[in-house]
């Protein structure tokens, strides 16, 4: 009797263990189902009870802002790198000064007149002195500036930038008989148009000039001149080439404008 109830208990345990094991696979299968639908649900046809409609009409309006967002991005990148980052390099800078740039080579002519005022003054002045000891020019005209250039501890007083610039032609091998001063104006509202009025007025206009100046001036400095003198009495002779000149750093947008301003008023 007890062997018999032992193998009944056995068998009960069986069938139970296999029930449990049927109902498990069938609620996996269950959950597994559940799964999938929501992951439709929430994915494909637009979560929260959400109507399809209303969610590709989301989705299309988050796609324009996002494109609204890229081309602004596009927009700031482009600007930032043509006029923020390309600009930081002298070889790009001498390409935007190329238009500017007016070089005649074999310059020749009775007088050198150097452009006056600027940082590039003295490269300017080099230039000239090179002019002379080539014997392109026999005379060089400067701008007769008063403001002061600074203490002469030799001379113990404050010089003009006048004299500086005697002294410095004269250090380069140029005689002080072969440097010549014009008057200058000082308030002058078109500064490069006024020396040039003032050199004609001082030298002869028979005599042909060699305008000596820095790179990004040189097409406004001949404009100037070639208002007053005759074209074929006029060359210019830029100090340096555009990457190398001391002006390079200079707003090179400021000369665009200025040089549209003398084409109109000069």
């Amino acid at each position: 009797m007890p062997s018999n109830a032992s193998e009944d208990l056995t068998s009960l345990n069986a069938n139970d263990t296999s029930s449990l094991s049927e109902r498990l696979i069938v609620l996996k299968k269950r959950i597994q189902q559940c799964s999938r639908t929501l992951f439709e649900r929430f994915f494909k046809s637009g979560a929260f009870g959400g109507a399809n409609e209303d969610h590709q009409e989301l989705s299309a309006s988050e796609q324009s802002k996002r494109s609204l967002w890229g081309r602004r991005f596009t927009l700031l990148l482009f600007v930032w790198v043509v006029f923020i980052a390309l600009p930081s390099f002298k070889p790009f800078r001498a390409v935007l000064i190329a238009p500017l740039y007016v070089h005649h080579e074999d310059a020749k002519g009775d007088y050198a007149y150097v452009m006056a005022d600027g940082y590039a003054y003295y490269e300017r002045l080099r230039a000239a002195s090179d002019l002379y000891h080539w014997d392109r020019v026999q005379q060089i005209y400067i701008s007769d500036e008063k403001a002061s250039s600074g203490y002469h501890f030799a001379l113990k007083r404050s010089i003009s930038r006048a004299e500086k610039a005697r002294m410095i032609l004269a250090m380069w091998g140029v005689p002080k008989s072969a440097v010549s001063t014009i008057p200058m104006q000082e308030s002058a509202l078109l500064g490069s148009s006024s020396e040039a009025h003032s050199f004609a007025e001082n030298t002869s206009e028979e005599k042909s000039v060699v305008v000596v100046t820095s790179a990004p001036h040189t097409r406004r400095s001949l404009l100037c001149f070639q208002r007053i003198f005759p074209v074929d009495q006029v060359a210019i002779y830029s100090a340096s080439q555009p990457v190398d000149s001391a002006e390079i750093e200079s707003a090179i947008w400021l000369e665009y404008l200025k040089l549209a301003l003398y084409y109109v008023l000069a």
